[in-house]
């Protein structure tokens, strides 16, 4: 009998005061425990960080200090619990120092967020310069540019980066005709993520609809992100 695939959040804003996304630890437990109700089997915790505005040192430290406060009152009802960063796309953060530290923790897997502005030839020659130096590159919740400017996420792709995307991708036409051949062409897309922000639960229903419109590509995209997080740091909360 096969192991059954753990179901997986892989982009998540739940860490306390990490960003905008979680303001206490009671939030948090409140999300875990809204995640477990779905059947969320493990999450992977993405604050942001921006380059601009912020040091690794110092980010991972607040990560750190929010982790012992969570450790310390515990969750009656939460998935396993990993560490990584929801990373802006700037030019040259291939030479940031602790980028290595952005990683889900254990891994060398690297959430990345596109600029809301245009792309350039910089931001390319970044993304490829992170993944010669042995990083694995996931693009944050593709089907967002893939609505206005699949210009931006192609090349990438092509490159060996690698996305995420979010429960509503399928919702709307225009990403759903992306997905559905980036699906039928290669194994690009890896990861779904609710992108939760707050305690507000409708960006975890949405899975359940997602899980229906991929069908059979729905435990391919797990078994990938599964093998993503092989080594990776787990943080029982329960316990």
């Amino acid at each position: 009998m096969s192991e059954k695939i753990p179901n997986i959040d892989f982009h998540s804003h739940i860490i306390p005061r990490a960003d905008h996304g979680c303001k206490s630890s009671s939030e948090c437990r409140a999300q875990l425990a809204m995640m477990r109700e779905v059947g969320t089997d493990i999450a992977v915790a993405t604050p942001h960080f921006y380059p601009h505005l912020h040091n690794v040192s110092e980010f991972s430290e607040n990560v750190n200090a929010a982790l012992a406060r969570l450790k310390q009152v515990g969750a009656e009802k939460a998935p396993l619990l990993c560490i990584g960063a929801e990373v802006l796309l700037c030019e040259n953060i291939d030479q940031l120092e602790g980028l290595s530290e952005l990683c889900v923790r254990g891994t060398k897997t690297l959430l990345l967020e596109l600029p809301s502005d245009d792309m350039n030839p910089g931001h390319y020659k970044t993304v490829e310069a992170i993944l010669n130096s042995g990083y694995v590159v996931v693009l944050a919740h593709i089907d967002r540019y893939l609505k206005a400017h699949p210009e931006y996420v192609y090349p990438l792709l092509d490159m060996g980066a690698l996305a995420q995307i979010n429960p509503f991708a399928l919702s709307t036409f225009g990403p759903k005709k992306h997905i559905n051949q980036i699906l039928a062409d290669s194994e690009s897309i890896v990861a779904i993520g609710s992108d939760l922000h707050g305690s507000k639960k409708g960006s975890l229903k949405d899975f359940s609809r997602l899980k229906k419109r991929l069908g059979e590509h729905y435990g391919n995209i797990l078994a990938r992100s599964n093998d993503l997080l092989s080594g990776a740091e787990m943080i029982d909360l329960t316990k």
